[in-house]
């Protein structure tokens, strides 16, 4: 039931991605997507946390953590252009 509705939102999810990943560029759009994905696939118990601006802060820090690491990855050492 909730599993499999949580992998079909994230398949429509992804594919929203790669079809706006060119015309809203690399960072908003994986910005985007690793917040819902993160808010997707957290804790239920951090959902219910009694702190949800820390929950939020931690999950945003995470995702742009991510999004730099990425970019430095591909865009900087590998070289790859990316929207």
């Amino acid at each position: 039931g909730r599993a499999y509705w949580r992998q079909t939102l994230f398949v429509g999810i992804t594919i929203g991605y790669t079809l706006t990943l060119e015309s809203l560029g690399y960072f908003v759009s994986t910005l985007l997507y690793g917040l819902v994905t993160v808010y997707l696939f957290g804790s239920s118990e951090v959902k219910s946390s009694t702190r949800p601006f820390k929950t939020i802060l931690s999950w945003v820090a995470v995702v742009v953590m991510i999004t730099v690491v990425v970019y430095l990855l591909f865009g900087v050492a590998f070289g790859f252009r990316l929207p």
